[in-house]
């Protein structure tokens, strides 16, 4: 019998609830900047590099964030490390929203704590 034969069916239901949530404001996160791209585009006068490394930043932070958070999961556990990563979403996602340039833009969409 494995570990997860234990586990209670209404535990994994809400475990897969929260992380299926979790997947989707990801991915609703990375294709929103492509529709708000044109605005933001036209906004901030982006060059069209600018342009580039704001649609690819936050596929950029993944790269440092799946190393770092990986291995705090393997420390701290993948619960404590999901609630946290929600957090760091909800912040950087506000400070996203309120940026007055490309460099503060740019900073909150990259940051590695949002994946």
């Amino acid at each position: 019998m494995s570990y997860f034969d234990n586990i209670p069916l209404s535990t994994r239901i809400k475990t897969f609830i929260v992380t299926s949530a979790g997947f989707l404001l990801d991915g609703y996160d990375l294709n929103a900047i492509s529709f708000a791209v044109t605005v933001i585009y036209k906004q901030f006068s982006l060059t069209t590099v600018q342009y580039g490394l704001l649609l690819a930043a936050s596929l950029i932070g993944m790269i440092p964030g799946s190393i770092l958070f990986g291995w705090l999961s393997d420390k701290m556990g993948r619960s404590k490390i999901m609630g946290l990563d929600l957090f760091f979403f909800l912040v950087f996602g506000t400070l996203s929203a309120i940026s007055q340039n490309f460099v503060e833009l740019f900073i909150s969409r990259d940051c590695p704590e949002r994946k």
